[in-house]
């Protein structure tokens, strides 16, 4: 399933507030002793009582050389989680200048950790009365408090996703033979005239390359008849030609599509079509009956399809040897197979366990030996073989959880978390959190936990914690879980899935923590229930994939029959007229329009690089983009914003959007800039809007 990708973030909720406690007569305060203090007056910020206390002659006696300098939280409140800065005011210039920073913490007025800072040594006695501080007797304390309350969770948010919609290259073969646009063949079935493209018949069968372009070819024949085919057979033939499909034949009443594709297996063995042909195999050994045996039979014989003569001779082995003589379809084998029904039948016959007589022969015999006759073996044919499928789907959903303002998570405590906004993979609810002060017994680190949401909920998952890099936005990942199975049994009640922790200082120094920002991605993988099939028959025949953009790959490789060249730089491309106009709209215009250039066969390729041109020619013909994996870094996205261009230039939407949906997956700060520019050049909204969020992320690094 595609994945649902989402977004939270987490602000700190702060309140900033100061208070200037300006002391005269400093040198009438000195020699009150140690641990005496003068207090201010008591100030509010932000529901909350504080006073400044300064002990000139030192908090204790280890601090007895130093002046003290502390904030004291006085309301009568459990838990205040602030940061406090203590400045001093120079005298001279009026500046402020901070002596002791106390990052995020929680105060509780019940005990001594209701004082900001956590140290008596604020200034040593000395070196402060020597200062610019202390002026006329008289010096400024300014204290900033900034009080930190609940962090405030966005709602989650649907990151940009780009719909690729699937390969069109058969949509765009089909609707060439329709059109009938630059055919240079027509084939004469009957009555019936059938317009076509000679490169596209050559292309696809070994037979019309040839018919059309080998050295028995007629030079300048532009029509061809076709004899012992049915018009309609032909015109499924070739539409499958151009298109990979058989849908044509989809509205035929049972009894005429199996006599469609009996002719058309004939055709296919024609033609040299060999994907066809299994196709047509497949079809007829799914609709063997006691009408339609024996002429398959003979149809499976005379044109070596193993297969379909193996699933006859089941056939007739598991059903009623009577009814099988009776029908229409047994008389004309004995009548087209005389040869070696007459000629092999007394041999097995003779051969058997019992003594049989020359004479007529019973209809158990003749058709038992027919089976002899066309499997080779009959007491040794294979097991009836069958089959089900087990098939686990999965939904995969990844999370990014911004944290905007960690140091303000800081000081919350051991034990202490945010947590991500509510979100949904496989139906089920996961919330990420982050303890920025650790847990109990282990305070130097930092923790992430995803957890699942639930009541009575049991959960088949994988998960991969990630993070992600602040200097290019690409993610890393730290932890990666296997599939493992999670239960929630109380709604109260988080269960861990998984968590990564890391030692704090660490994080603090790395790329993943900068301008006070963390970014978490949680990749939530859920198994669901394993859905199986009901017991069936093996398939007698596997069709393979479609190959019509291999055949095209071939045709492009080969150079075969190409008919327009481009200069791009110094290097030449040879390419077909045909495919390139049926693919995109400008050169169609450009090679068969009103303004096309007669018999211009060589076209110069101005503003492109010639690996561009290589790669878009390759997706013309292939419906895929060439292999890139050696090209790394700047260089690989570089490319794909090169064919972006072109495809914005040849009118190539799909190649337009997997430009598109790549380049959003690989955004970095390095490069967001320029993509956005481009974006807005060549009308990608969905780019645009994924530029313009992901600079959001990094605001500074956009400067």
């Amino acid at each position: 399933m595609d994945a649902a990708d989402t977004a939270s973030t987490c602000t700190p909720a702060t309140m900033r507030g100061s208070h200037v406690f300006t002391v005269t007569g400093y040198s009438q305060h000195r020699g009150m002793g140690v641990g005496k203090f003068v207090r201010s007056g008591t100030f509010f910020a932000w529901g909350h009582e504080w006073a400044i206390r300064f002990y000139p002659d030192g908090f204790d006696k280890t601090s007895s050389d130093f002046v003290s300098v502390y904030v004291e939280l006085l309301s009568k409140d459990p838990n205040v989680h602030a940061s406090c800065d203590i400045r001093l005011i120079d005298q001279i210039t009026g500046l402020s200048s901070s002596l002791n920073f106390t990052p995020p913490r929680v105060l509780n007025h019940n005990d001594l950790t209701r004082f900001a800072a956590q140290t008596g040594k604020f200034v040593k006695r000395n070196e402060f009365e020597a200062s610019a501080y202390l002026a006329n007797d008289q010096f400024i304390i300014k204290c900033v408090l900034t009080v930190i309350k609940e962090p405030l969770v966005s709602h989650t948010i649907s990151s940009p996703k780009f719909g690729v919609p699937m390969s069109d290259i058969a949509a765009h073969l089909g609707k060439l033979l329709e059109e009938k646009e630059g055919t240079d063949v027509t084939l004469c079935v009957g009555e019936n005239m059938f317009p076509a493209h000679k490169i596209i018949l050559a292309m696809r069968s070994p037979v019309f390359k040839a018919q059309l372009f080998g050295p028995m070819r007629e030079t300048g024949r532009e029509l061809i008849s076709i004899e012992d085919m049915q018009p309609d057979v032909f015109k499924a033939l070739l539409h499958f030609i151009y298109t990979d499909s058989l849908d044509i034949i989809d509205d035929l009443e049972r009894d005429d599509c199996g006599e469609m594709v009996r002719h058309l297996l004939v055709a296919t063995d024609r033609y040299g079509m060999e994907r066809l042909k299994i196709i047509c195999e497949s079809i007829l050994c799914k609709n063997i009956g006691l009408q339609t045996v024996a002429t398959m039979l003979a149809l499976a014989d005379q044109h070596h399809c193993g297969m379909l003569k193996d699933a006859c001779i089941e056939f007739i082995c598991s059903s009623s040897i009577d009814d099988i003589v009776a029908t229409q379809g047994f008389v004309d084998l004995k009548t087209t197979c005389s040869a070696v029904l007459v000629d092999t039948l007394p041999d097995p016959l003779e051969r058997g366990p019992r003594s049989v007589k020359r004479g007529p022969v019973s209809s158990v015999a003749v058709v038992f030996s027919v089976a002899a006759v066309f499997s080779g073996h009959l007491l040794k044919m294979s097991p009836k073989k069958t089959a089900s499928t087990c098939t686990t789907e999965t939904a995969e959903g990844c999370h990014v959880f911004s944290i905007s303002g960690y140091s303000k998570t800081r000081g919350m405590g051991a034990g202490k978390f945010v947590r991500s906004a509510t979100f949904s993979v496989g139906g089920h609810d996961w919330v990420i959190r982050f303890y920025a002060d650790g847990l109990l017994g282990f305070k130097d680190y930092i923790f992430i936990y995803l957890h699942l949401l639930g009541r009575g909920v049991t959960v088949h998952a994988s998960s991969d914690i990630r993070l992600v890099d602040q200097t290019t936005g690409l993610s890393t990942s730290v932890k990666r879980t296997a599939t493992t199975l999670s239960s929630c049994y109380d709604s109260g009640e988080f269960t861990a899935m998984d968590h990564w922790y890391k030692n704090r200082i660490e994080l603090e120094q790395s790329d993943y923590l900068r301008d006070d920002r963390l970014d978490i991605e949680c990749v939530v993988t859920v198994m669901k229930e394993p859905r199986v099939s009901l017991t069936k028959s093996s398939p007698k025949v596997v069709v393979p994939p479609s190959d019509i953009t291999v055949h095209l790959g071939k045709l492009l490789e080969s150079k075969e029959a190409a008919d327009v060249t481009f200069y791009v730089g110094e290097d030449t491309f040879v390419a077909h007229k045909i495919v390139l106009a049926m693919r995109s709209t400008v050169f169609k215009v450009e090679l068969f329009g009103p303004m096309k250039e007669a018999g211009a066969q060589v076209i110069p390729i101005k503003d492109m690089q010639p690996d561009v041109f290589k790669a878009l020619l390759h997706f013309i013909y292939t419906d895929s983009l060439p292999s890139i994996d050696d090209l790394v870094g700047d260089d690989r996205g570089e490319m794909i914003r090169h064919l972006l261009v072109a495809a914005d230039r040849y009118a190539m939407e799909r190649l337009k959007l997997i430009c598109e949906s790549d380049l959003c997956e690989n955004l970095d700060v390095q490069s967001v800039a320029a993509t956005l520019a481009l974006a807005d050049q060549h009308h990608c909204a969905s780019l645009k809007d994924a530029c313009i969020e992901f600079m959001s992320f990094f605001p500074r690094w956009m400067i």
